[in-house]
């Protein structure tokens, strides 16, 4: 999924990788974020999910080189706050892996690390594409059924190196925060 992806375009582009989860839950949360949800509810933890990104995005807080390219993988909620969407695309480029619906369902019914969503993956798949196409620069669609995660990875690293160049093929200069949107 998208800490696989984040690792491996993170790796390419010789760049940091902060997962926005981990960092929340370390920072903020103190457990994890099924713990929370299931206490607190979704709203308080979207709340706590945005100041974080704020603070990594706007002030390149919990980085730990501030000089030094970053990659951050978001959790595909972080598009249901506009003030997320906002930050994401002050911070381009913004790289959405589009999975094909039927995977992350099969995905999301083998995995009880997850808070329940609230209603069905396909209903919050529906609401929240439009909001990954409008905040994204590329889409990194999955085919369904394809599961070559290697080749997938390797594919996603040269897309993400290729958007941070801004398309010249050469490793930006200055620190780049590539956000990753994913399922």
């Amino acid at each position: 999924g998208k800490s696989s992806f984040a690792r491996a375009a993170a790796r390419h582009l010789g760049a940091q990788l902060l997962d926005l989860d981990e960092v929340v839950e370390r920072e903020v949360l103190k457990c994890k974020i099924i713990e929370y949800v299931e206490r607190h509810g979704w709203p308080a933890f979207r709340d706590a999910e945005t100041r974080i990104l704020a603070a990594l995005l706007t002030h390149r807080d919990f980085v730990p080189d501030v000089s030094a390219a970053c990659v951050v993988a978001t959790g595909g909620g972080v598009v249901e706050s506009r003030m997320n969407r906002e930050m994401l695309m002050m911070h381009r480029p913004v790289l959405y892996v589009d999975r094909h619906i039927d995977d992350i369902v099969a995905f999301l019914q083998g995995d009880g690390s997850r808070p329940k969503l609230g209603t069905s993956p396909r209903t919050v798949y529906a609401q929240r594409k439009t909001l990954y196409e409008k905040c994204s620069d590329f889409t990194f669609s999955i085919r369904k059924g394809d599961n070559a995660w290697a080749r997938l990875e390797a594919r996603f690293a040269h897309l993400a190196s290729w958007a941070a160049s801004n398309g010249l093929g050469v490793p930006p200069s200055n620190p780049v925060c590539v956000p990753i949107v994913a399922e």
